[in-house]
């Protein structure tokens, strides 16, 4: 009775674990091995906003599951809301003392000036970028809680389509600053026109 959205799950968690490597596929084709060691060192380290968003995924979506098979809009509204506030509240604040003193906390963490100063605005960029994807998270909660995973996939899709030749054009130009950028304005893209479509249809 569920495989439909088994598939659609599945092909979403694909193309999301895609888009998250693509970036790192293309760059060790096409910086030198220095420059992809420090932006991997980046990527790596920018990883850490998704430590804070996953405890606030696994936290929310049953409660979602479990209003919207009641079809309580009004409490799951609410409870959508809170969440995305708690989600904002969290990951912002720490995503701009991150972004912003990037390399003295990576001065701090590693005591090497000169991977610093190759990686720092690169983390910061990973960031930001990391930081939007994150505030996505609940968002994609709700529709998986309504079993709606169309969107999602399609999104994701587009995504990919477009973030590959974006990260080998700037990646060329920019290097992995290029790259880094590419992932803040897919992001940033993402959650201003997707999460809009979701709310015409989830959160009238």
């Amino acid at each position: 009775d569920i495989w439909r959205f088994a598939l659609g799950v599945s092909s979403v968690t694909l193309l999301a674990t895609l888009l998250t490597q693509l970036d790192k596929l293309l760059l060790s084709k096409l910086l030198s091995l220095e420059d992809f060691g420090y932006y991997v060192f980046a990527s790596t380290a920018a990883a850490v906003i998704f430590k804070v968003n996953g405890p606030l995924f696994n936290a929310f979506l049953p409660r979602f599951v479990q209003l919207f098979s009641a079809k309580n809009e009004v409490d799951l509204a609410l409870a959508y809301r809170n969440g995305c506030q708690l989600a904002s509240l969290v990951i912002v604040p720490i995503s701009c003392v991150l972004a912003f003193f990037s390399s003295s906390i990576l001065l701090l963490w590693t005591h090497d000036p000169q991977l610093v100063s190759n990686s720092a605005f690169v983390f910061s960029l990973l960031v930001i970028g990391n930081a939007l994807n994150g505030l996505m998270a609940l968002p994609y909660a709700l529709q998986l809680a309504s079993g709606w995973t169309r969107l999602a996939f399609y999104q994701n899709l587009l995504l990919v389509v477009f973030f590959a030749p974006a990260v080998y054009f700037l990646s060329t130009q920019w290097g992995g600053v290029g790259a880094a950028g590419a992932w803040v304005v897919m992001n940033f893209l993402a959650m201003v026109f997707g999460i809009q479509f979701m709310h015409a249809r989830l959160v009238r």
